[in-house]
């Protein structure tokens, strides 16, 4: 059987090989002078990932709910993601976080289009 620390560095090495440099943004609130607030999105780490499409889209099925992702990222186990930041690529294009997998090598990251992205 494989060591934990083992399977890290065969992560780190997938990685230096199949992945590209992202961003993480998580949303943030600024209030002007009058108290009005404003959503700002800011950064919390790059990172590298490999971004990968999924083919027709993958559904998690939660109570009452069906959640769709569009891609996913496979990323070093000790990333600190939440639930609606976003992933953004060098282009300047991103997608939310629906929800990830913690293992102990690696997290998987699903992602979901936004409008207007």
């Amino acid at each position: 059987m494989t060591s934990l620390s083992q399977r890290r560095q065969d992560t780190l090495t997938f990685l230096g090989e199949h992945s590209e440099v992202l961003t993480l943004k998580r949303r943030g609130i600024t209030y002007d002078g009058d108290g009005v607030a404003t959503t700002t999105w800011n950064t919390v780490t790059t990172f590298s990932g490999d971004w990968q499409p999924l083919s027709g889209g993958m559904y998690r099925d939660e109570v009452a709910l069906r959640i769709k992702s569009d891609a996913q990222v496979i990323t070093v186990y000790n990333l600190d993601v939440k639930a609606d930041d976003r992933v953004y690529r060098a282009d300047g294009t991103y997608e939310k976080v629906n929800y990830f997998l913690k293992f102990g090598d690696h997290i998987t990251i699903r992602l979901t289009g936004i409008e207007g992205s």
